[in-house]
């Protein structure tokens, strides 16, 4: 089971692929080490069975902030 996981407003977003039409498998955490613990879970319960082995994928975009967020005067 393929499984990308994104940063979207402070959550760790999971998101399986290759699920039966119509089921969605995706669920947010605000702690990157529940998903890991929590996620296979879900898709168990979703999938009614063992997700079997999980490929973990990660799109994390870089984040910068602006000049006067770090402590700079204009």
């Amino acid at each position: 089971m393929n499984v990308t996981v994104t940063r979207d407003d402070g959550l760790w977003v999971a998101v399986a692929e290759g699920l039966p039409e119509g089921v969605v498998g995706a669920m947010d955490y605000e702690h990157f080490s529940d998903l890991h613990a929590e996620f296979p879970d879900f898709l168990a319960d979703l999938l009614d069975r063992d997700p079997g082995p999980i490929e973990w994928r990660y799109e994390i975009k870089s984040w910068r902030p602006s000049g006067n967020a770090i402590g700079r005067t204009p």
